[in-house]
Protein backbone atom coordinates (compact mmCIF):
# COMPACT_ATOMS: atom_id res chain seq x y z
CA UNK A 1 0.00 0.00 0.00
CA UNK A 2 2.04 2.90 -1.10
CA UNK A 3 0.79 6.17 -1.62
CA UNK A 4 3.31 7.23 -4.86
CA UNK A 5 4.91 4.37 -6.21
CA UNK A 6 7.91 6.41 -8.27
CA UNK A 7 8.82 7.97 -4.63
CA UNK A 8 12.68 6.06 -4.03
CA UNK A 9 14.05 7.03 -0.85
CA UNK A 10 17.12 7.38 -2.73
CA UNK A 11 15.40 10.60 -4.16
CA UNK A 12 14.61 12.19 -1.20
CA UNK A 13 15.88 16.04 -0.71
CA UNK A 14 18.70 17.10 1.92
CA UNK A 15 17.64 19.12 4.85
CA UNK A 16 19.13 22.32 3.50
CA UNK A 17 17.56 21.79 -0.30
CA UNK A 18 13.83 21.46 1.67
CA UNK A 19 14.92 24.03 3.29
CA UNK A 20 15.94 26.08 0.28
CA UNK A 21 12.97 25.14 -1.52
CA UNK A 22 10.66 26.16 1.54
CA UNK A 23 11.96 29.48 1.71
CA UNK A 24 11.53 30.43 -1.97
CA UNK A 25 7.85 29.02 -1.61
CA UNK A 26 8.29 31.22 1.47
CA UNK A 27 8.91 34.44 0.17
CA UNK A 28 6.94 34.10 -2.99
CA UNK A 29 3.89 34.17 -0.62
CA UNK A 30 5.11 36.25 1.91
CA UNK A 31 2.19 39.30 1.76
CA UNK A 32 -0.65 36.90 1.37
CA UNK A 33 0.52 35.56 4.00
CA UNK A 34 0.63 38.45 6.17
CA UNK A 35 -2.77 39.16 5.16
CA UNK A 36 -4.12 35.73 6.30
CA UNK A 37 -2.84 36.14 9.62
CA UNK A 38 -4.06 39.72 10.12
CA UNK A 39 -7.20 38.51 8.96
CA UNK A 40 -6.99 35.57 11.66
CA UNK A 41 -5.86 37.89 13.97
CA UNK A 42 -8.95 40.25 13.60
CA UNK A 43 -11.42 37.56 13.50
CA UNK A 44 -13.35 36.70 16.79
CA UNK A 45 -11.71 33.25 17.63
CA UNK A 46 -12.58 30.95 20.71
CA UNK A 47 -8.89 30.55 21.12
CA UNK A 48 -9.50 26.34 20.56
CA UNK A 49 -8.82 24.55 17.49
CA UNK A 50 -12.58 23.02 16.36
CA UNK A 51 -15.66 22.21 17.66
CA UNK A 52 -15.53 18.48 17.93
CA UNK A 53 -16.26 16.99 21.06
CA UNK A 54 -15.53 13.29 20.36
CA UNK A 55 -14.05 10.83 18.07
CA UNK A 56 -15.08 8.16 15.74
CA UNK A 57 -12.16 6.59 14.27
CA UNK A 58 -13.03 4.03 11.57
CA UNK A 59 -10.00 2.34 10.63
CA UNK A 60 -11.27 -0.74 8.62
CA UNK A 61 -8.03 -3.08 9.52
CA UNK A 62 -8.44 -6.42 6.78
CA UNK A 63 -12.18 -5.21 6.02
CA UNK A 64 -13.01 -3.69 3.15
CA UNK A 65 -10.71 -2.14 0.37
CA UNK A 66 -10.34 1.61 -0.01
CA UNK A 67 -11.33 1.80 -3.74
CA UNK A 68 -14.92 0.48 -2.12
CA UNK A 69 -15.29 2.61 0.57
CA UNK A 70 -13.54 5.46 0.77
CA UNK A 71 -11.82 6.19 -2.15
CA UNK A 72 -13.22 4.65 -5.54
CA UNK A 73 -11.47 4.55 -8.54
CA UNK A 74 -14.67 4.50 -11.08
CA UNK A 75 -11.60 5.22 -14.05
CA UNK A 76 -9.71 2.71 -13.10
CA UNK A 77 -9.92 -0.62 -14.82
CA UNK A 78 -12.83 -3.58 -14.04
CA UNK A 79 -10.35 -5.51 -12.18
CA UNK A 80 -8.73 -2.66 -10.71
CA UNK A 81 -12.23 -0.57 -9.37
CA UNK A 82 -14.03 -3.47 -7.68
CA UNK A 83 -17.85 -4.25 -8.33
CA UNK A 84 -19.29 -1.66 -5.93
CA UNK A 85 -20.13 2.63 -7.79
CA UNK A 86 -19.43 5.18 -6.22
CA UNK A 87 -22.06 7.86 -4.40
CA UNK A 88 -21.68 11.33 -4.25
CA UNK A 89 -21.01 13.24 -0.76
CA UNK A 90 -22.03 16.57 0.94
CA UNK A 91 -18.95 17.75 -0.05
CA UNK A 92 -18.92 18.31 -4.15
CA UNK A 93 -16.35 16.58 -5.99
CA UNK A 94 -15.83 13.93 -2.81
CA UNK A 95 -17.03 10.61 -3.84
CA UNK A 96 -17.53 7.46 -1.17
CA UNK A 97 -18.40 3.83 -2.36
CA UNK A 98 -21.77 3.25 -3.04
CA UNK A 99 -22.52 1.26 0.03
CA UNK A 100 -21.53 3.84 2.64
CA UNK A 101 -24.59 6.38 1.63
CA UNK A 102 -24.72 7.72 5.42
CA UNK A 103 -21.38 7.95 5.67
CA UNK A 104 -21.61 10.19 2.49
CA UNK A 105 -24.71 12.35 3.84
CA UNK A 106 -22.12 13.50 6.61
CA UNK A 107 -19.03 14.03 4.78
CA UNK A 108 -18.78 17.68 5.81
CA UNK A 109 -18.36 16.55 9.42
CA UNK A 110 -15.66 14.02 8.68
CA UNK A 111 -11.80 13.86 7.74
CA UNK A 112 -10.96 11.32 5.35
CA UNK A 113 -7.23 10.89 4.84
CA UNK A 114 -6.03 8.74 1.69
CA UNK A 115 -2.55 9.63 1.89
CA UNK A 116 -1.08 7.00 4.32
CA UNK A 117 1.58 4.70 3.05
CA UNK A 118 4.35 2.27 4.56
CA UNK A 119 6.62 -0.35 3.07
CA UNK A 120 5.62 -2.75 5.82
CA UNK A 121 4.65 -5.92 3.94
CA UNK A 122 3.43 -7.18 7.76
CA UNK A 123 -0.14 -5.16 7.81
CA UNK A 124 -0.09 -5.58 11.31
CA UNK A 125 2.71 -3.87 12.31
CA UNK A 126 2.26 -1.23 9.71
CA UNK A 127 -0.88 -0.17 11.58
CA UNK A 128 1.22 1.14 14.51
CA UNK A 129 1.78 4.00 12.47
CA UNK A 130 -1.24 4.67 12.22
CA UNK A 131 -2.00 4.23 15.32
CA UNK A 132 0.50 5.74 17.30
CA UNK A 133 2.19 8.27 14.64
CA UNK A 134 5.27 6.27 15.73
CA UNK A 135 7.45 3.17 13.48
CA UNK A 136 8.61 0.21 14.90
CA UNK A 137 11.88 0.04 15.71
CA UNK A 138 13.96 -1.32 12.61
CA UNK A 139 14.88 -4.88 14.84
CA UNK A 140 11.17 -5.36 15.52
CA UNK A 141 10.38 -4.45 11.62
CA UNK A 142 12.46 -7.44 10.85
CA UNK A 143 10.70 -9.94 12.89
CA UNK A 144 6.77 -11.75 12.30
CA UNK A 145 4.03 -10.46 14.66
CA UNK A 146 4.68 -9.73 17.97
CA UNK A 147 3.24 -9.39 21.45
CA UNK A 148 2.44 -5.64 23.04
CA UNK A 149 4.90 -4.22 25.12
CA UNK A 150 5.61 -1.13 27.55
CA UNK A 151 7.67 0.63 25.64
CA UNK A 152 4.66 0.32 23.01
CA UNK A 153 3.67 4.50 22.24
CA UNK A 154 0.04 5.02 23.00
CA UNK A 155 -2.95 5.11 20.46
CA UNK A 156 -4.20 8.65 19.89
CA UNK A 157 -6.56 7.34 21.34
CA UNK A 158 -4.96 6.86 25.21
CA UNK A 159 -4.03 10.41 24.52
CA UNK A 160 -6.67 12.17 24.02
CA UNK A 161 -8.00 10.59 26.79
CA UNK A 162 -4.95 11.59 28.96
CA UNK A 163 -4.82 15.56 27.50
CA UNK A 164 -9.12 15.66 27.14
CA UNK A 165 -10.93 13.61 30.00
CA UNK A 166 -14.13 13.27 28.76
CA UNK A 167 -17.46 12.92 30.68
CA UNK A 168 -17.83 9.53 32.05
CA UNK A 169 -21.07 8.91 30.02
CA UNK A 170 -20.08 9.38 26.36
CA UNK A 171 -16.23 8.50 25.83
CA UNK A 172 -13.89 11.05 23.83
CA UNK A 173 -13.38 8.19 21.22
CA UNK A 174 -14.25 4.98 19.62
CA UNK A 175 -12.45 3.21 17.14
CA UNK A 176 -14.70 1.39 14.60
Amino acid sequence: MHGCREFSWQQRLSRRELLSIGTAGLGLTLPQFFQLHAASASSERSGSFGSAKSVIFIFLHGGPPQHETWDPKPEAPANVRGQFGQIATAIPGLHFGELFPRCAALADRLTVVRSMSHDNPNHVQACLPAMTGHQHPPSVRSRGDFPPSDSDFPHFGAVLDHLRPGNQQMPNWVQL
